[in-house]
């Protein structure tokens, strides 16, 4: 079931994310940051055909191996990285195998096409100069053996357009006569029989319809609503902590203490920054245009990266990245294992509300940013119910920078991203950094570490990673699922999607959240027979009907919850 439209092609990534229609805006308490109390947070999770993959930056990155190997010490087993790899190499279709792509860690012939982006803008040459010249790796395949260097990005694209996941992978099996697909329906509860505790199907809503429909599972319940809305099913359907269940008065069907908790996301820093070295020229016209709509490639093929006229904030447009092990690390971690990301945003277009060229004078000047990403932030947070209104977006407490360590690792990011501003190749681009002080620290000495630590408190922005809520684990006071990714205390519902993930990976989680699925897809076939020989429920049709519409019962046995 899908809560949107099938995917429709947007063609700007942040006004595709600002759009209510594809994405839920909810407001963040930001308890440990100044002078933004609360936030209007984008917490996006795609209401669309493919969700989030339709609208995020495209980054595949698979994160480092220990990442997986450290699932372990939770009780998850079967997920080390050697577990891992050949679910994140089944799904793929890598296009340059032996040339970027280390063939041992890549594969081909899978649904999702992997390569990189054909446009090449031009101050990556220079970005990767001056990660030279800091002592960095350039010639890395950073989904390979090693993860530390900075590389241009594997991307998810196929013939110079976005390949989201609904595109990869429902769209070539859509004539199956197994495979119905309901659009405009937004799932409000699972029902659960509460004597065997069995799923037993859902309710949901059709948009326009004020009436609630119900589905009935032949065998089990799957849910893949996100980070966000996995954990708030749950709860609505009364499995979760039970005083937080009883608070909005919503039955306790099972006490689960751990939904909606272990919510982690990476945060990160931006960096604004001058190129005055040469001067800007207009990469998106007609000429381009054309190149598009004939080959699929050019600049309109790509992300792109260094043009752009300094005006508000639009979009980010990521193809260059790296991955940077600061002198903060722990001891206790392998050298190879990055602390940070480093994207880097740059614009083509010259008008930033619509995209359109030309509308606003260019004054020759161009505008990139910097973003400096902690990848293990220590700090996490958790979602609760407002109320029982399902059509009523939890609350989020996020609890960004809580551990000072955080704070500290952001600072030591922000000085490797200047001495990378202040090499020989960046300086000959003309690329300076914006010493405007950010409002609140004014009186701080720029570039001091208290400097820093102002503006970390006032500007950092949380990236789009939300893991763990509905984390894999030892045992139901500790997680919320097993390592097959069931639901503790529970027959027949299944959560696969990010909320599953029990710690953040070092990078981008796409492409870990389809590894998550590929793994979790052998699981239910496997499963498959089992689910023949069990009875699917032991509540007579009028107990049912008292379970669908949340009715009390008469009989004491189904009310002991």
């Amino acid at each position: 079931m899908s809560r949107g439209d099938p995917q429709q092609l947007v063609a700007e990534y942040r006004k595709g994310r600002e759009l209510p229609k594809y994405c839920l805006m909810k407001r963040v308490p930001y308890p440990f940051m100044k002078g933004k109390p609360f936030l209007l947070l984008d917490v996006c999770e795609g209401k669309v055909m493919g969700g989030t993959s339709v609208l995020h930056g495209m980054m595949y990155m698979r994160g480092h191996p220990w990442d997986y190997d450290r699932w372990v010490a939770l009780g998850v087993n079967g997920w080390t990285f050697k577990d891992v790899l050949p679910y994140f190499i089944k799904s793929e279709d890598n296009r340059q195998i032996g040339t970027v792509a280390e063939p041992q860690y890549h594969g081909t012939g899978g649904y999702l096409t992997v390569q990189r982006f054909t446009d090449k803008p031009p101050l990556i040459d220079a970005i990767l100069a001056g990660a030279r010249e800091l002592g960095c790796d350039t010639n890395v395949d950073l989904n390979g053996k090693r993860q530390l260097g900075f590389s241009v990005t594997q991307a998810t694209v196929r013939n110079g357009e976005r390949l989201s996941l609904a595109k990869a992978f429902i769209h070539p099996v859509l004539s199956r006569k197994n495979l119905r697909i309901s659009l405009h329906s937004m799932v409000t509860k699972v029902i659960v029989d509460p004597i065997t505790r069995r799923a037993l199907g859902v309710q949901y809503r059709r948009r326009g319809e004020t009436f609630t429909r119900t589905l009935i599972a032949r065998k089990e319940v799957i849910l893949c609503a996100g980070a966000i809305q996995s954990p708030q099913l749950l709860l609505l359907s009364g499995i979760g902590p039970a005083s937080e269940l009883l608070h909005v008065g919503i039955p306790v069907v099972y006490n689960l203490p751990r939904v909606g908790k272990n919510l982690v996301n990476h945060v990160s820093f931006t960096l604004n920054c001058w190129v005055s070295g040469e001067t800007a020229h207009q990469r998106l016209n007609k000429k381009t245009l054309n190149q598009f709509l004939h080959t699929r490639s050019g600049p309109m093929a790509s992300t792109g990266l260094s043009q752009r006229v300094a005006k508000e904030l639009m979009c980010f447009e990521y193809q260059l990245t790296g991955f940077v092990r600061l002198n903060l690390s722990d001891v206790n971690t392998p050298q190879s294992l990055p602390d940070i990301q480093v994207f880097f945003a740059g614009y083509m277009a010259n008008d930033s509300s619509t995209g359109c060229l030309d509308e606003i004078v260019c004054d020759g000047a161009r505008y990139i940013n910097i973003v400096p990403t902690l990848l293990r932030p220590r700090s996490k947070g958790e979602l609760t119910l407002k109320s029982s209104d399902a059509m009523e977006p939890p609350s989020i407490k996020a609890n960004y920078l809580q551990h000072q360590e955080d704070v500290d690792y952001l600072i030591e990011a922000i000085r490797f991203c200047e001495r990378l501003i202040q090499t020989e190749p960046m300086r000959r681009k003309g690329v300076k950094l914006d010493t405007v002080p950010v409002a609140g620290c004014q009186h701080l000495p720029h570039g001091s570490r208290n400097y820093w630590e102002c503006a970390i408190r006032h500007l950092t922005n949380p990236e789009n990673h939300q893991v763990g809520t509905c984390a894999m684990g030892r045992s139901e006071m500790d997680s919320v699922l097993d390592s097959r990714l069931r639901v503790h205390g529970l027959k027949g519902l299944r959560v696969v999607d990010a909320s599953a993930i029990p710690m953040v990976p070092s990078g981008n989680i796409n492409a870990p959240i389809i590894m998550l699925a590929e793994r979790g897809a052998d699981f239910i076939k496997q499963e498959h027979d089992a689910f023949l020989t069990q009875p699917a429920s032991s509540l007579s049709p009028l107990g049912l009907l008292r379970s669908v519409l949340s009715l009390p019962s008469t009989d004491t046995s189904e009310a002991q919850y």
